[in-house]
């Protein structure tokens, strides 16, 4: 399928995801069936994509973002009304330029990082996680990570490093990050 940003804020403060975030994203509340330890049952849970995923938003430390699948982009040709040779064509475009333009960042997009950090701001602690769904985003099993806390001094470096399924805890600190978990 696609990779699903989640951030998590204390329920209190669910009105603040939707401040921070819009215009430029789009942040929809999801039930989450099992985070775990990795997010508190007091928390509420929103998916944030740029259009229909999250997949521009995170490129993995390897700074290659998972490959769209040609059948997905065949059939979106296909549902525009495209003939064969258009859609062949496209394809071929498409996969030339996932070739030449490869992420400038790795970890979550720098402007997503931004937000993230106004958002710790606002709301005093904030949770992060990336995962490739391939069944319901309420349901499917995820296999977390729970990150040591770190402060918004560290946001963007740890924001740079994070990798699918690690839960990224930030808090309004000072100092060194703490080992907590």
């Amino acid at each position: 399928m696609c990779y699903f940003l989640t951030v998590a804020v204390p329920a209190k403060d669910t009105e603040a995801v939707q401040s921070v975030f819009q215009p430029a994203f789009q942040a929809r509340a999801i039930r989450r069936a099992e985070c775990g330890t990795a997010v508190p049952p007091t928390f509420a849970t929103f998916v944030v994509t740029n259009g229909p995923c999250s997949c521009d938003l995170f490129t993995d430390s390897a700074g290659q973002k998972r490959p769209d699948s040609s059948e997905k982009l065949r059939r979106k040709y296909e549902s525009r009304g495209w003939n064969d040779a258009r859609i062949e064509r496209a394809m071929t475009q498409a996969k030339l330029a996932q070739g030449r333009a490869p992420a400038r960042y790795t970890g979550l997009r720098p402007d997503f990082i931004e937000r993230l950090q106004h958002l710790v701001e606002l709301t005093g602690e904030v949770r992060a996680f990336v995962h490739w769904y391939s069944s319901d985003l309420e349901s499917e099993t995820l296999p977390l990570v729970r990150l040591p806390t770190c402060g918004l001094e560290e946001i963007r470096q740890r924001a740079a490093e994070l990798c699918e399924n690690q839960v990224l805890v930030v808090k309004k600190l000072r100092g060194i990050c703490s080992s907590r978990k």
